[in-house]
């Protein structure tokens, strides 16, 4: 039976669920099963997408709806067909593939459910009415993450889902490596050699989903990944020196399987699916995937091959990212939206990137700039990125940072300063960061005002296609302009709605932005034509940018 109101969107978003169901490769995927719950012979539970693991059925609910009319009602609708599936009162009536039957469903013991929904979704309730009612919670984010990594990792995508629906794995067993322990501070850590298939059925990685709001790692690389296990493949004589970072679950069951006994220097650790995160190393472990010696692990086989690992028994997330960016920031050069975004969550105000990824990530969250800053890895369609907002004028000029001396002497700094050695959430701090959000946030907003048009297509603001308004060149361009009003007045208490009126004489089109040239050079051109039209138009008298 097919939903005649079934949007494009929506469709799409169930395909794009059981794409990830069938690369995770679970025992049995549909979609479209319709279920009679009250022996009527109509569908009372419709579910869009489902897999059977073992005796467990993952439902997918899939809402293509920025906001959702009586969601609760609904939630607690499908909460009662759950129980009543459970219990053994339905029939089921038919569905896309036919793989779900009365005798499969006969067989469940357990139903884990997830509402996941596409990019309409900007509605933070529908996401806490989702997790009151205990059900899983997939933004348009999380499932581009499955979409992706279950392209690239294929069926050890199931465990990292798994992990997620918070099915319990049952394993009683503990294995044994020699071990060193090693003490840092307050940190203890062990090194050991582990065999490749080891740390593939222990280890796991995940990133920002709905429900991780603490997660860190970088997105996988598929390139990467093959290039790997082709040069894993192809070597005869293959070392890999470096070692691999993880970190065990908090969970209690597993803390109490981990045991270093110094008597005989050995670390001894449960071998379940997924009780291991990996801080470190993901690329070299995964590639080691389709190996037809590694990717099937055996305890009695396993002296062939190890690679070093660094275990740490349990730390903190804050720890981890720490640890993450340190090891990332000054070894290896991946994204910088990365860094920036995981500044928002570690917020250590030690870092230069720090305070202004927060101020950025916060005017994403406000109007103007709400939702158009590309703050995560997973963000398309964005004019700007986080990094190209924050680490350029926003971080040299405005706050004027001295990588030399490690200080800041900015005009934006000076009008309210911040405290680097106290934390972010201080009174003092927090005091400081509202002035300077309220003066970025009247800033923009008088421009957005300024060049705000009912047609969306004459929209300077909007249409980035042809508008280079919100780009990373025109946007620090415009913060070079802000700069120069702070040095006029720190206040700003002169008329600024009518000395940014000059910004409606500017031609913005990005063909004629191409003529002050691109990037870095372009910069104080831009920002000192728009400077003298100010001087021009109303005798503001500013300074030029130098």
């Amino acid at each position: 039976m097919k939903k005649e109101s079934e949007t494009k969107d929506h469709k799409s978003l169930k395909k794009t669920i059981k794409k990830i169901l069938d690369n995770s490769v679970f025992d049995v995927v549909d979609t479209e099963v319709n279920i009679d719950i009250d022996s009527d012979g109509k569908p009372e539970f419709s579910i869009d997408a489902c897999a059977i693991h073992d005796k467990t059925l993952l439902v997918f609910q899939c809402k293509d709806r920025n906001k959702i009319a009586n969601i609760k009602k609904e939630l607690n609708s499908t909460k009662e067909y759950i129980r009543k599936t459970i219990s053994k009162k339905f029939s089921v009536l038919d569905s896309d593939t036919g793989n779900i039957s009365d005798e499969s469903l006969k067989q469940i013991t357990t139903i884990k459910c997830c509402y996941a929904f596409t990019k309409k979704l900007k509605n933070d309730d529908a996401e806490k009415d989702v997790k009151t009612a205990k059900f899983i919670f997939w933004d348009d984010l999380a499932v581009k993450y499955y979409s992706r990594i279950s392209d690239i990792l294929k069926g050890i995508t199931k465990n990292e889902l798994l992990k997620e629906f918070d099915i319990k794995f049952t394993s009683k067993t503990t294995y044994e490596e020699n071990a060193i322990e090693i003490k840092q501070e307050n940190n203890v850590m062990y090194m050991l050699g582990m065999n490749p298939g080891l740390l593939l059925k222990i280890a796991y990685v995940f990133r920002r989903t709905g429900n991780k709001p603490e997660a860190y790692q970088r997105i996988i690389t598929k390139d990467r990944i093959q290039s790997i296990s082709k040069y894993f493949g192809e070597s005869k004589n293959l070392m890999l020196p470096n070692p691999v970072i993880i970190v065990f679950d908090k969970d209690p069951k597993i803390q109490q399987k981990i045991k270093y006994k110094k008597s005989n220097k050995k670390l001894q650790f449960p071998v379940s699916f997924c009780s291991a995160w990996i801080i470190d190393g993901q690329h070299r472990i995964f590639g080691f995937k389709d190996h037809d010696t590694y990717k099937n692990w055996d305890p009695n086989n396993d002296e062939n091959f190890k690679i070093p690992v660094i275990v740490f028994k349990n730390l903190s997330f804050t720890n981890q990212n720490k640890a993450f960016v340190n090891i990332n920031y000054y070894q290896k050069r991946i994204d910088a939206v990365l860094f920036n975004d995981l500044a928002t969550i570690i917020q250590d105000l030690s870092h230069e990137i720090t305070w202004p990824s927060l101020l950025i990530s916060a005017l994403n969250k406000r109007q103007p700039w709400k939702d158009m800053i590309k703050i995560s890895e997973l963000d398309t369609g964005k004019p700007i990125t986080i990094s190209g907002f924050a680490k350029t004028k926003l971080l040299t000029k405005l706050l004027g940072y001295s990588k030399k001396t490690g200080q800041y002497s900015g005009n934006l700094f000076n009008v309210s300063p911040f405290n680097p050695k106290k934390p972010f959430t201080h009174a003092d701090n927090q005091t400081s960061f509202d002035k300077q959000l309220k003066i970025l946030t009247r800033f923009f907003g008088i421009i957005r005002a300024k060049v705000k048009n009912s047609d969306p297509v004459k929209d300077k603001w909007l249409n980035s296609k042809e508008y280079g308004l919100t780009k990373f060149t025109t946007v620090n361009a415009l913060l070079l302009v802000l700069d120069s009003l702070l040095e006029k007045d720190p206040k700003l208490s002169m008329d600024l709605d009518k000395w940014l009126s000059s910004i409606t004489s500017v031609n913005f089109k990005n063909d004629n932005l191409l003529k002050y040239g691109r990037g870095y050079p372009a910069m104080p051109k831009i920002a000192n034509t728009i400077i003298r039209k100010m001087n021009s138009d109303h005798g503001a008298k500013l300074n030029l940018v130098k």
